[in-house]
Parts: structure tokens; C-alpha cells; sequence
């Protein structure tokens, strides 16, 4: 079986057909209403499935197709979950059917998420005392009605918001440890060390409780002090996740004067864990998190004047008022304003350790962690001075040295993205950033029977993307050649799928935004998202329309010579020779006189992969060089072509390891100089 064309099937890709309205919701309804129904009584199953399994697979089918779409649900999403709460409010409904109601809920929150489902719950004041005597009364421990939990915690985070002192809500007679405060605070601990999905909403519970006027002060310092004891101590393993990501909501949605006391003992607390050495990738993540905003605690939120501003945010009213073309222009800086905001500014000293673990996060082996990194590093370049931002481009462009790991790559091209994206990433320093840029899109290291560099080269496709985005077309004019030959050649040529469609989708984002790119709409035509899914299209159709025009064909014959023909996997070395072929009409003389002696030097190389792929495509080139007209190969090439095969024998080659490999491309050489009607004489004959 040929396992190296198994992605020449091109897979669905997102919708089949677009939906276009909500049509089951009146069936939606009735499986919610006939929940009201439900006994106490435990049937016998029938073949296997309970009366109440059959409806909520129903249930769980028709809303699961909605994923895609979920603002579809949105008409009908206050009469779905009125009628669930209703089912949950009522004395005379049994246990089981409210489980039963919270996981139509759960299933719901799934498909259209939280932020838009707790915005259709009710918040009064009045539900707060029976939601959270409900979710006091449930098992932790039990794995059958998680969802209950979960759901009523996410109800009490939109409860908690009531805008007076939760005192008001005691009775006289109540103890110190039974006061509404007080069961909210030991329901914020309780849940922050289950290790099921109650712990996520419990995390947004608590940032929401802990962060009102009435807690703020007498709960929080005990809160964090609770949190990072138990993050410090020793083969906690995964029990320090409820704590971080409560630490984590809590600095995202509280207020900075509020924080900013806490922020230096919680981030000595994280370097203490010593996060770096964890084995869980979610504890690494979450330290990411949490150290990037304590870092935007320690900084003042304000908008930067050196931030690079394409184009203009306001437009007139009037359309002719708009500025076209060559008018457009980048709104000068208020160097004096700058200044003065930059000696106002105090940075302080806790940055640089701050700045030094997110760098460490992204030298990190997990994708999460680095990318968690790199928005963290954008964020809080977003509030320094230009100085000390430069001071942090220079420390991310070293991640982009030979001496790096490939991690380290991947998360450099993942921070310079976030920097471009947010107009971080001045123009001066385009000039060093585009050459390390180029090298990322073509990283590709050989590890054993395999290549590492696949990541950094997407990552390097979403960094490109996002230059077409963020720089002005004259800005970004020096340094199109380079990008845009280096994006064709990863859309036709890149082993992965995925990378060829990213190139693309960079590629037709250039095209889009800056239209500077030569034969732009012509290629993108040709090698669109879906042309470049099957490889053996790219490479034997897409690259050779491209080639025809002459601002890529060089480059697109260079990065074969140079690279594919020596790949490890010997279906992308035959594809290449054979990509050759086709390209040959378009550059005959430059194959004639540039790229045959190259391939002549190679099949003296000790590696099997560079004699195979010089072989073979040696072979393609001359064949194809004999289809053209009026153009004759030089004796001196015959002679060396002619050689090829007497040298391998003499070498002994045929032989070992590589020998099946030697005796495959020595055939195809035989065969395409055959039908080339190249000239062989009799000293060039093998004997048997």
C-alpha cells in the first residue's frame, strides 16, 4: 500500500450545507416540557437504553448540528432555557428530571457558550438563596449529574453580580459560618479542586464573587494566601489547576487598584512553583496566563502613541473625503506627547522577571504554552515604552537563531505575529525581521526517517498573513518579492496539507490587502484553498502555471534543486523530478546550465537521498529538454550523463543498504535518456 499519497483525498472541509433557521425548536421544547413527566422510579432498561436516554440523544443530535451556526439558537434560546428553569424552580418536579433539565442545559452551553448562555439566566436576588442551597446539597463526587453542578455554578456567577451588600440576604439569627459570604466562599474552594468541568465555571464563580466591594477586602488576601499555599507545595500534581485558574480569572476580570497590592507576592509565588519543570502541559499554560497578567497589573492600561497605525480608524462621512492610492498615509507620532508619556511611565522592576519566564514559555514543548506566551508578551508590549518594547523585539528575534531548538522557533514566529498583529512591530525593523522570516517558512530539519519544522513553518505563514494586515502598501513594497516568492513555494511544494493551505490563505490575504504581489489574482485563481489539498495537483499542475511567470520561476526551480529532491520521503524526491520536468519549458536554458551541473555535483553525495533525487530528476530534465526545439545538449553534459550509472557501479553503490534505491533511479535514468535519444557509446556500456 502507498502510504506517502494518503492526503491526495481531499477531506470535507467545514459545512456540507448552511443552515438557515432553527427549524426543531418546537421539537426542542416539547423534549424539554416532557421532562416534566419524569418519575423517581427507576425502570428496567429496554435493549439496553433507559426511557430518558432515547430523548436526550434526540436532543443532543439536533443541537449538536448547530455548532457551526450556534447564533441560530438565539430566537429560541430564552423559551428553551425559561422552560428548563422552570422545571428546576418547581417544588413539584422530582430530582431526576431536574438532572435531567440541567443536562439539556449543559448541551446547550456547549453549542452556543457560556457567555451568551448566562446572559438569558435570571439574576434576581431571590434566586440566590435556592440555587446555592441546591448545589450544597450535591455529591462532588458524583460522576452521573455533574452537569447540575455545573450549571448551577454557572447560574451563581451571574447571581453573584447583585448590586447590594449579600448581608442584606442573612437572617438576624444566622452564625458567623452560615452567612451567604461565607457558603459562597466555601463554595469557591469546594470546586476549585474537583477535577471535572466544574471546575472552569468555579474559576469564573469565584472571579466574580471575590472582586465585588463587599469581598474584595475581608476574602480575597485569605483566597490567594489559601491559593498559593497549595500551589507551593510539593506532588500536588493536577490539584494546583483549580487554585491557577482561579488566580488567572480573578487578575482578568478584577479591578488593577484592587490587585495591584497582591501582584508582587503572586508572582513569587509562580516562580517558586518553578513551573517550567511541571509535567502537566495545563500547569505550564495556566502559569503563562497568570504571569502575563500580573504583568498588565503592574503596568497602567493606556493607548501607546508609538504603536504603528495603518491607514485611518475614523473615515468621513463623505466618500469622496476618502483617501485612495497614493494619498493614504501613516498619521505622523507626536514625538513630544510620546516623550512626556514615556517619563511619566514607571516600569517596574518585577517586568524583567516577567518578560524572562514568558520567554521561557516560549521555548516551551507544548504548542498551548507558547502560544499562551506569545499573546502574553503582545499584551504587555502594548503598554511599555517604545524603548523597552524595542529592548523585548530584539529578545524574540534571537529565538530565531541556528542555536535555538525548533520550539523555540515556532514560538518566536508565534510572538512576532502577535507583535505585528497588534502594530507592535515597527517598520525599521522589517529589515531583520523578513530574512528570519523567509528562513522559518522554509525550516525543515531532518530528524531520523522523518523532518521536524511543520509548526514553525505554519507559524511563519500566520506571521506573514498578518503583515498584509498591519503595514501600509508602501511600507510593506520592499519586501514583497522575497515574501511572495517564499509563500509560492510552500503553496505548491510543502509536504503538509495544512501548510500549503496556509501559505495560500497568506498568499490571498496579500493579494487582498496590498495587491502588490505580482500576477496576483491569476495565481490565486489557479491555487486556491481546495486546488492545493491534493499534492500530486500542486505539484505537477499549480507550480508549473505559476512557473510560467518569470518573477517565480526561478525561485520555484531553486527550492527543488535545493531541497526537495534530498527530501526523506521518496514520494515528495519523485514528484520533484517530476515537477522539474514540466518546468523545464518555461527555463530551458537556465535547467541547461544552472541546474544539470548542480544535479551532476550531487550524485557524488554519501547521502542515498541526494544521489536518488539527483538521478531521477537528471533524467526528467533531459527528457524534457529533448521536447524543445532548437536546443542541443552539450557534449560535455552527455558525457558526464552518460557516466552516471558507471560510476555508481564503480562505487560500489549497487550494493548495501541504498542499493535497491541506486538500482530504481540508475532504471529511470536509462529509461527517460531513452527516450531522449541520448548518444551512448560503446566505453559507456556495462557489461553483466
Amino acid at each position: 500500500m502507498d502510504e506517502f499519497n494518503t492526503e491526495d483525498i481531499i477531506e470535507p472541509i467545514g459545512l456540507g450545507c448552511s443552515l438557515e433557521r432553527f427549524v426543531e425548536w418546537k421539537e426542542i421544547l416539547d423534549l424539554v416540557t416532557s421532562l416534566k413527566e419524569t418519575t423517581e422510579v427507576t425502570e428496567q432498561p429496554v435493549n439496553g437504553r433507559s426511557s430518558a436516554e432515547k430523548p436526550y440523544e434526540r436532543f443532543r443530535y439536533i443541537v449538536d448540528q448547530y455548532k457551526e451556526q450556534p447564533h441560530l439558537l438565539d430566537t429560541y434560546l430564552s423559551q428553551i432555557l425559561d422552560e428548563i428553569i422552570f422545571i428546576v424552580r418547581g417544588n413539584n418536579f422530582c430530582e431526576r428530571s431536574k438532572h435531567l433539565a440541567f443536562q439539556y442545559m449543559r448541551l446547550i452551553t456547549n453549542v452556543r457558550g457560556t457567555k451568551v448562555i448566562l446572559q438569558h439566566l435570571p439574576h434576581s436576588a431571590q434566586d440566590l438563596e435556592p440555587v446555592l442551597t441546591m448545589l450544597e446539597n450535591q455529591d462532588e463526587k458524583d460522576n452521573n449529574n455533574w452537569e447540575t453542578r455545573y450549571c448551577l455554578i454557572l447560574w451563581l456567577s451571574i447571581i453573584v453580580k447583585i448590586p447590594f451588600h449579600m448581608s442584606r440576604l442573612d437572617s438576624n439569627d444566622v452564625g458567623k459560618d452560615s452567612t451567604v459570604i461565607q457558603r459562597l466562599y466555601n463554595i469557591c474552594k469546594k470546586y476549585a479542586m474537583v477535577v471535572d468541568l466544574c471546575r472552569d465555571a468555579c474559576a469564573y464563580l469565584t472571579s466574580q464573587f471575590l472582586t465585588r466591594t463587599d469581598t474584595k477586602d475581608c476574602l480575597l488576601p485569605e483566597y490567594f494566601q489559601w491559593a498559593c499555599d497549595l500551589i507551593t507545595q510539593e506532588n500536588l500534581n493536577w490539584m494546583r489547576f483549580g487554585p491557577m485558574l482561579s488566580i488567572a480569572a480573578i487578575l482578568k476580570y478584577g479591578k488593577r487598584e484592587d490587585l495591584l497590592p497582591y501582584a508582587p507576592k503572586l508572582l513569587k509565588t509562580m516562580m517558586t512553583m518553578n513551573w517550567k519543570s511541571e509535567p502537566y502541559r495545563l500547569c505550564r499554560k495556566l502559569a503563562m496566563k497568570v504571569i502575563q497578567r500580573i504583568g498588565l497589573t503592574f503596568l497602567k492600561a493606556r493607548v501607546i502613541s508609538w504603536r504603528y497605525k495603518r491607514g485611518m480608524r475614523i473615515l468621513p462621512i463623505d466618500i469622496s473625503q476618502w483617501p485612495t492610492g497614493d494619498h493614504i498615509k501613516t498619521p505622523a507620532l507626536n514625538v513630544k506627547n510620546e516623550d512626556e508619556a514615556e517619563e511619566d511611565l514607571e516600569v517596574p522592576a518585577e517586568m524583567e522577571d516577567i518578560i524572562e519566564e514568558l520567554m521561557q514559555g516560549l521555548r516551551d514543548s507544548d504548542i498551548t504554552v507558547r502560544w499562551s506566551a506569545a499573546k502574553g508578551i503582545g499584551r504587555i508590549m502594548g503598554r511599555m515604552t517604545k524603548q523597552l518594547a524595542d529592548d523585548v523585539v530584539v529578545c524574540v528575534l534571537d529565538l530565531l537563531s541556528p542555536r535555538e531548538s525548533d520550539c523555540a522557533w515556532h514560538g518566536g514566529c508565534l510572538a512576532l505575529a502577535e507583535l505585528s498583529k497588534r502594530g507592535l512591530l515597527l517598520p525599521s525593523r522589517l529589515e531583520e525581521v523578513i530574512p528570519l522570516v523567509k528562513k522559518a517558512l522554509l525550516y525543515d530539519e531532518p530528524l531520523g526517517h522523518t523532518s521536524v519544522g511543520s509548526h514553525i513553518r505554519d507559524a511563519a505563514c500566520y506571521l506573514a498573513w498578518t503583515f498584509a494586515r498591519a503595514y501600509d502598501t508602501h511600507v510593506f513594497a520592499p519586501y514583497v518579492p522575497d515574501i511572495a516568492n517564499a509563500l509560492v513555494v510552500l503553496t505548491c511544494f510543502d509536504r503538509e496539507v495544512n501548510i500549503r493551505r496556509a501559505a495560500s490563505a497568506a498568499f490571498q490575504e496579500h493579494i487582498g490587502r496590498q495587491g502588490t504581489f505580482p500576477h496576483g489574482i491569476d495565481i490565486l485563481t489557479a491555487a486556491d484553498y481546495f486546488t492545493v489539498g491534493v499534492r500530486t495537483n500542486a505539484y505537477l499542475n499549480i507550480s508549473v502555471y505559476i512557473a510560467q511567470f518569470k518573477e517565480y520561476t526561478t525561485s520555484l526551480i531553486d527550492h527543488l534543486v535545493d531541497r526537495k529532491i534530498e527530501h526523506w520521503d521518496i514520494a515528495i524526491r519523485d514528484l520533484s523530478a517530476k515537477a522539474l520536468h514540466n518546468m523545464t519549458k518555461h527555463a530551458p536554458q537556465y535547467m541547461l546550465e544552472i541546474v544539470l551541473p548542480t544535479l551532476l555535483q550531487k550524485t557524488n553525495s554519501i547521502d542515498a537521498n541526494v544521489r536518488h533525487g539527483s538521478i531521477i530528476s537528471i533524467g526528467e530534465i533531459v527528457y524534457a529538454l529533448s521536447l524543445i526545439d532548437e536546443l542541443c545538449i552539450g557534449k560535455e553534459l552527455v558525457c558526464a550523463i552518460n557516466e552516471i550509472v558507471k560510476n555508481v557501479k564503480k562505487k560500489h553503490m549497487f550494493k548495501g543498504i541504498s542499493g535497491e534505491l541506486m538500482k530504481i533511479a540508475c532504471c529511470q535514468l536509462i529509461d527517460r535518456c531513452s527516450l531522449a535519444k541520448l548518444p551512448v557509446n560503446d566505453d559507456q556500456v556495462i557489461s553483466k
